[in-house]
């Protein structure tokens, strides 16, 4: 019998504990055995589509690809991430940030709708003209687009943040490799006195009078004659041994000729000592010279190799001598390596410099510039009662001072 001597273990069992026994089944008593039942056994399959063990299941792998059949489409590419940029605000602040790399739609005046890869930009300029875009690539082409989008969201140290392109004034990719954030030292687009009082970069002016008219990139100055316009004040060692100064200028009036000096006066800048940096249109600048001239740490120079009463526009700006032109003027202590130390350039094409005095001396002055005042259309030097006016009314824009001496202009 199968349960016979359990019971009898039961019993005993329960004797020692003081309970009453349980007799034991009589013999006549047959229990039928309880036959043992073993679980079926489970098929187990060991293929890639039921694997063995519990770990997750292994990609399928990817069909071939038959001859004579059209390849699969292959999945989209992955988001490229984020760009690195610096932007500049209106009011004269900066972020730092990271800016999605997605592309920019645009509409092109020439091109028609285009699309703008921003790993390949260098710097957006934001005009408040019609609300237009200044593309600046990376190879040195330039675009002006009109921007499909009137925000965009930047991550920064304060979160994320949306920007409208309204309040932007430019945006440089890269920062920490960008030549334009790294020598930029003054960058003024005069659209407004808020432009002067917060500039792009640099310190911060003031604004002395004139209005704000239609520009070259937005709105721009006009100095009228006999009249300041601005000024700011240019900490030591601002400038230095080497630099450029760039702007854009319009001259106003019917007249194609211009006189002795000052005619106009573009601008002027000057230290307790006197020394004087400036450029205008001069007829005779005192030393036998004429053109487009002034001096540079009271250097004078022009670029006619003679004076006269009287001298035409035309001869240095061409028969477009009322429009829009693009000025520069560069030093640099060490050389161009060409013998010169100074550079003019109109439209972005080199006038000879001519000197005569003290020609010298000119690498020992350029290592010692003026930083004390920067001045537009200054009817006089206000620490020395120095005659310095403006003659002649003219539109100015686009105002940069650089701490490179630039050669080429794109723009």
């Amino acid at each position: 019998m199968y349960l016979r001597r359990p019971l009898l273990l039961l019993a005993g069992l329960a004797v020692l504990a003081g309970a009453e026994p349980v007799p034991p089944p009589s013999a006549s008593v047959k229990l039928a055995p309880v036959p043992l039942r073993r679980p079926k056994p489970v098929p187990v399959r060991f293929d890639a589509a039921q694997p063995a063990d519990p770990a997750p299941a292994a990609k399928p792998a990817p069909k071939k690809h038959r001859p004579g059949r059209a390849a699969p489409k292959k999945a989209a590419p992955a988001e490229r991430g984020s760009l690195p940029v610096a932007v500049r605000l209106v009011d004269g602040s900066m972020l730092r940030g990271t800016l999605r790399a997605e592309p920019l739609p645009a509409k092109s005046r020439a091109l028609g709708a285009v699309t703008i890869d921003l790993a390949k930009v260098e710097r957006l300029a934001v005009g408040t003209r019609h609300g237009m875009l200044r593309v600046h690539f990376r190879n040195g082409d330039r675009a002006t687009v009109r921007p499909g989008v009137e925000d965009f969201s930047l991550d920064t140290l304060l979160g994320r943040v949306k920007l409208p392109l309204s309040k932007v004034r430019s945006i440089t990719f890269n920062p920490s490799t960008s030549s334009t954030v790294s020598t930029l030292l003054y960058h003024c687009t005069f659209d407004s006195p808020q432009s002067i009082a917060h500039p792009a970069a640099g310190p911060a002016g003031r604004f002395l009078g004139g209005s704000f008219v239609p520009g070259k990139a937005g709105r721009a100055l006009r100095v009228e004659k006999d009249a300041a316009s601005f000024e700011a004040a240019l900490p030591k060692g601002f400038l230095g041994p080497e630099g450029c100064i760039e702007f854009w200028a319009k001259i106003e009036g019917d007249d194609p000729n211009y006189v002795d000096g000052g005619d106009p006066l573009f601008f002027s800048l000057f230290d307790e000592r006197g020394a004087v940096t400036l450029l205008q249109f001069a007829a005779n600048n005192g030393f036998a010279r004429g053109g487009l001239g002034g001096a540079i740490a009271s250097w004078p120079f022009g670029t006619i190799p003679h004076f006269a009463w009287s001298m035409e526009y035309a001869k240095v700006l061409g028969p477009d001598w009322a429009g829009w032109h693009h000025y520069a003027m560069s030093w640099k202590a060490k050389g161009f390596g060409d013998g010169s130390f100074v550079k003019v350039f109109v439209d972005g094409k080199p006038q000879p410099v001519l000197g005569g005095v003290d020609d010298d001396k000119v690498p020992a002055r350029l290592a010692d510039l003026p930083n004390h005042a920067f001045l537009l259309g200054s009817p006089w030097d206000r620490s020395h009662g120095v005659n310095r006016r403006s003659k002649k009314p003219f539109l100015i824009d686009e105002f940069k001072i650089w701490k490179t001496a630039r050669t080429e202009f794109a723009e």
